[in-house]
């Protein structure tokens, strides 16, 4: 852009510096500086005494960003993030609900829904945008998280029936990934609890148990009696060793 510039002098011979030269008072001069410039005006009588004034032109830049970004760019609902706008140039503001801010510093948001903040930074030359998107999700839910039967005798089987919403669910151990409303059968070798994880897409994580008892065979260590022969009416002292089980002796 232009300015124009208007020498008014007495009693000598007028030059404008930089780029401009010899001028007439009264006159007027457009320049185009491409940076701040001050001009000089020098007027000289023919004893070749000078008085000189100055004018200082500023071109303001127009602004820049370098950079703004939010993160985590996806949350829970309820949960916060971070903008950080970087720019130079200007006077930055951040909207909705933000206002102005300083580039490099930190702002915090606790959207409610998912939300795209604009960054505007703007100087008497113009102003410069950027956008970022925050993507709000709803919490995972664990309705429910039921086995058809808790206690199994070794070798048999039983279903596991996990009801969630708002994300991906796994079962651990050895299930994996499940669908809400599914079916899934487990036949544990030993008593085994078992976890059902869903995550939604911020990493927001909740779980829910279910324990499986597996009831082990009772085993007999050994059973005694002695002495193994004896006198009618005498005594005889019998010794049962087992565990897994209740014993009775008949």
């Amino acid at each position: 852009t232009s300015t124009v510039l208007h020498p008014v002098f007495l009693n000598g011979t007028g030059t404008i510096s930089p780029g401009v030269g010899a001028v007439q008072s009264g006159g007027a001069y457009t320049v185009s500086p491409m940076q701040t410039t001050t001009y000089t005006l020098s007027v000289a009588n023919a004893a070749g005494t000078a008085v000189t004034a100055t004018v200082a032109i500023t071109v303001a830049r127009p602004p820049t960003i370098q950079g703004f970004t939010g993160f985590p760019a996806t949350i829970t609902l309820g949960d916060g993030a971070t903008l950080v706008p970087t720019f130079q140039g200007g006077t930055g503001t951040i909207t909705p609900d933000v206002g102005l801010v300083n580039s490099g510093q930190s702002v915090s948001v606790t959207p409610t829904r998912t939300t795209t903040y604009t960054l505007t930074v703007s100087n008497d030359s113009g102003q410069a945008t950027a956008t970022t998107t925050i993507q709000v999700v709803p919490p995972p839910v664990i309705v429910a998280f039921t086995a058809d039967a808790s206690a199994l005798s070794p070798g048999t089987s039983t279903v596991l029936h996990p009801v969630f919403l708002n994300g991906t669910g796994t079962i651990s151990p050895a299930v994996g990934a499940v669908q809400s409303g599914g079916a899934y059968t487990v036949t544990p070798s030993t008593s085994t609890t078992y976890t059902l994880s869903v995550a939604n897409a911020a990493g927001t994580v909740v779980t829910a148990t279910v324990a499986i008892t597996v009831a082990q065979p009772p085993t007999i260590q050994g059973f005694t009696g002695f002495p193994t022969t004896l006198t009618l009416g005498d005594g005889a002292t019998l010794v049962p060793t087992f565990q897994g089980g209740t014993g009775t002796i008949t």
